[in-house]
């Protein structure tokens, strides 16, 4: 029979106040934005238990985030399809584990900046940026995301992720083939903070809170 690549991972749903959903929108390696979107997440190692792996996602990307969540609970999905990084039929199993900002939170870590105002950018200068990108829809949303806030999350001093609050609505337009375009548009519209400002503007990580809001999870879902 065929061969399949079994995948577990654990990622995280947080909602705002609003219905706001905080995803990875990119990453980057040097000085070049890569679109993706997905929400924030890890793989789940073999002796690890959920909560465990919660926890590390916290440590090592969000540490700036597991203070300002309530979490809520857990749901798993199932997804098969080839890997584009391997080239080969792949089962994802996901554990999603969902949480609401706590009201007012304020996130404390590096945001990007724009190399110009996205509400200036002309459909024909939009354009130069992705030539494809010519329905009303695409720039309508583009337009909705140039206030928003995008954190820059170091994984060194070359690389890390981008993350933002995004609204429901665009959600699933995002995610798809015409939203994608809009992705690349905005991300190439974003200036990275330099090491400086992210040296200046360093959060640190909360052990212990990371810890208490994993444990939430774990007397909340006793079963995962």
């Amino acid at each position: 029979g065929a061969i399949i690549r079994l995948v577990s991972l654990v990622v995280l749903k947080a909602v705002s106040q609003d219905g706001d959903i905080f995803m990875q929108i990119g990453k980057w390696s040097g000085k070049t934005p890569k679109s993706t979107f997905q929400l924030p997440g890890v793989k789940q190692e073999a002796d690890e238990r959920v909560n465990d792996t919660l926890e590390r996602m916290f440590q090592n990307r969000l540490s700036f985030f597991a203070s300002k969540l309530h979490l809520k609970g857990v749901e798993r999905t199932v997804e098969e399809k080839e890997s584009k990084e391997y080239g080969v039929q792949t089962r994802y199993m996901r554990t999603i584990c969902n949480a609401l900002l706590v009201d007012d939170a304020a996130l404390e870590a590096p945001t990007c900046t724009f190399r110009q105002a996205v509400q200036h950018v002309s459909e024909t200068e939009v354009g130069a940026v992705c030539s494809s990108m010519t329905k009303a829809s695409q720039l309508s949303a583009l337009e909705r995301l140039k206030d928003a806030d995008v954190y820059a999350v170091r994984a060194d001093y070359k690389s890390g992720n981008l993350y933002a609050w995004v609204p429901e609505d665009l959600f699933d337009f995002l995610g798809s083939a015409d939203g994608s375009i809009v992705l690349k548009a905005w991300l190439a519209e974003l200036e990275l903070p330099s090491k400086a400002d992210a040296e200046a503007d360093e959060y640190s990580a909360d052990d212990e809170a990371a810890h208490e809001v994993c444990h939430n999870l774990s007397f909340e879902s006793a079963t995962v």
